[in-house]
């Protein structure tokens, strides 16, 4: 369902209200409502905090809240595909409605070429946001298992930080599907 504009202004705004990028300095959450509102490239000097804007991505990306990414109000399940769960509530007249928000499952990103001191920077920034355990992004090494394994992660969505090198290897062999890919 295609928002209308005056719902994504509304959605933008509760967005920019409710989302940790709020805390970020002014430059950067500016810098995160404009890539969010439309596609974009964003260039950072050294020092000037790219990693908090893509802590502010990651945690948006992974976040299963009310105004998180991967929650939104879709049509009937029979339109869906299935990758959404129904909740069911009585209205006070005893009549069953179904409520219309439903979630899918979390979308399939990748955040590729992170050093390790940039891996556990994100990890702690997060965790400082009080992001939820199993919203924070799964760390893929070379010593994370085989591709079968990586095939059960990637099929539950969420968030991967990952080399180049391990994406490149699972997308030749179909172990992630391009399609799939947020």
């Amino acid at each position: 369902k295609q928002q209308s504009p005056e719902d994504a202004v509304q959605s933008q705004s509760q967005l920019c209200n409710t989302h940790p990028h709020s805390q970020l300095p002014s430059y950067l959450s500016e810098a995160f409502s404009d890539l969010y509102g439309q596609d974009g490239l964003v260039a950072f000097g050294r020092g000037l905090g790219w990693l908090d804007l893509l802590c502010a991505f990651v945690r948006y990306y992974g976040d299963t809240s009310e105004f998180g990414y991967a929650t939104s109000v879709v049509a009937p399940a029979s339109a869906t595909g299935g990758d959404v769960e129904e909740e069911e509530n009585a209205n006070i007249d005893g009549k069953e409605q179904i409520n219309k928000r439903r979630r899918r499952k979390p979308p399939l990103i990748f955040v590729l070429n992170l050093r390790e001191n940039e891996r556990n920077v994100l990890l702690s920034r997060l965790s400082s946001w009080g992001t939820p355990p199993h919203s924070l992004p799964t760390i893929i090494t070379n010593e994370s298992g085989q591709s079968s394994e990586r095939a059960t992660l990637y099929a539950r969505g969420g968030v991967f930080v990952v080399t180049s090198r391990i994406l490149i290897v699972d997308l030749l062999q179909g172990v992630a599907d391009p399609k799939d890919i947020d």
